[in-house]
């Protein structure tokens, strides 16, 4: 049996390879994958472990990785660990943009 997150992250891998999605949706679902809890992580936790994962970019796309996290973490968190998280995935693929661009832009 496949783990939610797991799906998750096939999902996001089948969505990116799918289409071409600007940088900021690209990031947006990396993040939306990354934010769900493992296992018993207490939330602080899980955010941690998101802001080490912004080694994985560089420059100008490292720090948007981290200001990203760090303004809109429970938006984040909370869609990724809801019982149906899809609404991040489906407005990125939908409109090309992050939803959170379009809720705060």
């Amino acid at each position: 049996m496949t783990s939610p997150l797991c799906a998750l992250i096939l999902l996001l891998v089948t969505l990116v390879r799918a289409q071409s999605l600007s940088s900021s949706c690209s990031l947006c679902l990396d993040l939306a994958g990354r934010a769900a809890r493992q296992g018993t992580e207490t939330e602080d936790q899980t955010k941690q472990r998101v802001l080490n994962a912004a080694n994985s970019y560089s420059g100008d796309d490292q720090t948007e990785y981290i200001n990203e996290v760090n303004c809109h973490w429970k938006k984040y968190y909370g869609d990724a660990n809801q019982q149906n998280p899809q609404s991040l995935l489906s407005t990125c693929v939908d409109t090309g943009k992050c939803p959170i661009e379009v809720i705060f832009v």
